[in-house]
Formats: C-alpha cells, sequence, structure tokens
C-alpha cells in the first residue's frame, strides 16, 4: 500500500490537501490522470507556492517516498528519500538516501513512483545510494 498526500487548488484558487491510500499501479495511473496538471502551473509562477504530490510506502520509522511538483507542462521536480534507521536525534545513526532528480517529465516521474509498489524499501534504498 502507498499513501498519496496531493494538494491542488479549489474553484477559489486554495490549495486543498487531499489523502488517499493506493493499492496498485493502476491506482496511481487514475491519481495522475484525475490531478488538474493545468491549474497549478500558471498560480505557481504568480504565487510562487503550487500544487504537489507526495508518495510514500513504509512507516515513520522506515519508509521511501517520492515528491513530485509540476511546475511547467509535462515537467516537474522529482525529490526520492528512503530511511531505513531514522537514527537518535534523526541523524546518529541514521541509515538514509536523498535524491533530488530536479527537472523529470511527468511521465518519467509516473514511472519512478510505481517503483513504491514493485520494490520493497531495502531494494530502493540501495537501488538510490549511489546517485
Amino acid at each position: 500500500m502507498v499513501t498519496a498526500v496531493y494538494s491542488c487548488r479549489d474553484a477559489q484558487g486554495g490549495l486543498v490537501e487531499h489523502r488517499e491510500e493506493l493499492a496498485s499501479p493502476r491506482d496511481l495511473q487514475a491519481l495522475f490522470a484525475r490531478y488538474p496538471w493545468q491549474n497549478e502551473y500558471l498560480p505557481l509562477e504568480r504565487d510562487e507556492a503550487g500544487g504537489g504530490l507526495f508518495f510514500q510506502a513504509g512507516n515513520s520509522k522506515r519508509r521511501a517516498s517520492y515528491q513530485f511538483v509540476p511546475f511547467e507542462r509535462g515537467l516537474g521536480w522529482l525529490h526520492f528519500e528512503a530511511v531505513l534507521k531514522p537514527g537518535l536525534f534523526g541523524w546518529l545513526g541514521r541509515r538514509a538516501v536523498f535524491v533530488d532528480f530536479d527537472r523529470v517529465s511527468t511521465s518519467e516521474a509516473k514511472h519512478r513512483i510505481r517503483e513504491l509498489f514493485d520494490c520493497d524499501i531495502e531494494t530502493l534504498f540501495e537501488r538510490h545510494r549511489d546517485c
């Protein structure tokens, strides 16, 4: 199960947060299909704040997550994080990896986010450790 938390603008232009559990890559595909991409680009330029999508597998101590922030038609920023051990005080003994993919297409983001369904957290950690 992958938790999706995403924000997008309502009819009045305010950001509204949504949360849902995705059971399969098909659910991920459906979320990307219904997300109001076109409503997020111009407000981001104007207000310097916009919507985004966050996906997490695991729990607060052991997790893998992707964050995708659209900024232009078909493009966005993608960030990956995997935490195997949170560590003492959030850093001592911590085993974690963080990767910024910078500018990626929406289809590449979808492909990478799908990893949360296909791989366990340890595999994702190892795969991205040397990026």
